[in-house]
């Protein structure tokens, strides 16, 4: 009988060894499946064509016409904010500034008249 126990207590032992070691490989198969697809370089489902010209291209096209919309929504407000008269030389001004970036002169009724 005391034989019998020493080899029951053994077998404990062995199991205990044994699903210690498969704990073991099926913790390291799953660390390594996770570190292979979590860890992965690539991106996967990116929204980024093939064509990486035209997609640069489109998002700087994209990024001025924000920037151009916020510079035409502040001028827009420093304009409102202004009084009546001061809106009137601005335009003005703006009016004679277009016309020199054109390359054209004043009237001449302007030019002779001139303050």
């Amino acid at each position: 009988m005391a034989g019998n126990r020493k080899n029951l207590i053994f077998m404990k032992n062995n199991n205990n060894v044994i699903s210690l070691v498969r704990f073991l490989t099926h913790f390291m198969i799953l660390c390594s499946v996770f570190l292979f697809v979590f860890c992965s370089p690539t991106k996967r489902g990116s929204k980024i064509p093939k064509n990486k010209e035209k997609y640069t291209e489109q998002k700087s096209k994209e990024q001025k016409e924000k920037e151009q919309e916020a510079i035409d929504e502040l001028k827009e407000r420093h304009r409102d904010n202004q009084d009546k008269a001061t809106r009137k030389r601005m335009k003005k001004r703006e009016r004679e500034m277009k016309r020199k970036r054109k390359g054209k002169r004043l009237p001449f009724w302007k030019r002779w008249f001139r303050k």
